[in-house]
C-alpha cells in the first residue's frame, strides 16, 4: 500500500497496513457506490431494541453510532456494565458491545454507521517516532438502516449525524487515546472508566453520561502485574522483542534433504515425499489476549 493511503488516526498512530475497501453487516454492505441491499433493523416507536455488536474483522476498529439517537452500553464481551449513555461505541476486532437504543424519535428510516477513526493520511511515514499526518475528508464506513415500524427500507435514510456543540457534546465510549481535537466536541471514555453491574447495583438504577467520574477500581494487592508494552519504533514487537526469521534455509545443502529410495523400499516402506506449500505471506493482525476472560481495570495513553 502507497504511504498516501495509509490511514492515521489524529493521535498519529497508523490503523492498519491493509488497505480499506470494504465492510460488511451481517453479511450486507456497499462496494463504492452501488446499491447493495444493507441489513434493517426495526425499532417500535416508543419501545427499545438491543443491539449486540460483534467485531469479527481482522483489523480495523468501527465507531458505531446511529443518526440522532443515543446508544445505551449495558455490557461488553458478556460483562454486564452499568449503563452509559453515549453517542458512540468504538468496538476493536474480537470485541463485542451490548448497546441499546430508544425509539422515541420521528418514525422514520436511520443510518446505522461504522466508521474507521480515520483522520488523515501520512506524508512521512518513517520512522514511526517522526510520523506527520495530514488531515483528510476520507470517510471508510459500512452502514445499515434502523427502520422505524411501518417504514419499509425501500429507499435509503436521508439521515444525518446527531450535531456536537459546545452545549451538547458527543460522548465516544471506549476510546484508544485520550481525546479527540477541542473543536470537534468530542469527549472520549476509557473501557477501564466502566463499572460491572453487580447483584447491589440491581436496586437501584445508574445511568451515567459523563466521563470525569472518579474510577472506582480498587488494586488487589494479590494480583501480580505484567506490562505488556507492543509500541516500538521496530514494528510489530512485544516489549521491544519481535520474531525474525531465519535469513536462509535450515537445509543449507539441498543434497543432504534428498533421501534415496529404491523401488524395493519403496514397496516395502514407503518413500518420503516433498510437497511444495506454495508462497508463504506473513501479514499483521491486532493484539488478542487469547484467554477465558480480560477484565480491563485500567488504560493508559502516551502524552
Amino acid at each position: 500500500m502507497g504511504a498516501y493511503q495509509r490511514s492515521f488516526s489524529h493521535d498519529g498512530v497508523k490503523l492498519s497496513s491493509r488497505a480499506f475497501n470494504s465492510a460488511l453487516v451481517n453479511g450486507r454492505g456497499r462496494y463504492g457506490n452501488n446499491k447493495a441491499p444493507l441489513s434493517t433493523f426495526s425499532v417500535t416507536p416508543g419501545g427499545d431494541v438491543g443491539f449486540r455488536i460483534i467485531h469479527v474483522g481482522p483489523d480495523y476498529p468501527f465507531r458505531f453510532s446511529i443518526d440522532q439517537h443515543e446508544l445505551t452500553v449495558t455490557a461488553s464481551d458478556g460483562f454486564d456494565l452499568i449503563p452509559r449513555i453515549v453517542q458512540s461505541d468504538i468496538i476493536y476486532p474480537g470485541e463485542s458491545y451490548d448497546v441499546t437504543i430508544n425509539g422515541t424519535l420521528p418514525p422514520d428510516l436511520y443510518w446505522i454507521r461504522a466508521e474507521t477513526p480515520r483522520a488523515g493520511h501520512c506524508t512521512k511515514c518513517y520512522p514511526y517516532d517522526e510520523v506527520n499526518v495530514v488531515l483528510d475528508d476520507v470517510i471508510q464506513e459500512v452502514r445499515a438502516i434502523l427502520a422505524y415500524q411501518g417504514f419499509t427500507a425501500d429507499r435509503d435514510p436521508t439521515t444525518t449525524k446527531r450535531n456536537c456543540s459546545e452545549e451538547k457534546p458527543c460522548y465516544v465510549f471506549n476510546c484508544p487515546f485520550a481525546g479527540y481535537p477541542e473543536n470537534t466536541n468530542t469527549r472520549c471514555i476509557s473501557v477501564a472508566d466502566s463499572q460491572v453491574y453487580s447483584s447491589e447495583d440491581a436496586e437501584e438504577s445508574k445511568f451515567t453520561v459523563k466521563d470525569d467520574e472518579e474510577s472506582h477500581n480498587t488494586k488487589d494487592l494479590g494480583v501480580t502485574e505484567i506490562f505488556l508494552n507492543f509500541n516500538f519504533i521496530i514494528g510489530s514487537s512485544v516489549n521491544g522483542h519481535r520474531f525474525v526469521g531465519p535469513t536462509a534455509p535450515l537445509h543449507q545443502n539441498n543434497t543432504e534433504a534428498t533421501v534415496p529410495c529404491d523401488e524395493e523400499q519403496c514397496l516395502r516402506n514407503g518413500c518420503p515425499l516433498s510437497l511444495s506449500c506454495g508462497t508463504v505471506a506473513v501479514a499483521c493482525g491486532s493484539v488478542e489476549m487469547a484467554t477465558a476472560a480480560v477484565p480491563c481495570t485500567d488504560l493508559g495513553v502516551p502524552f
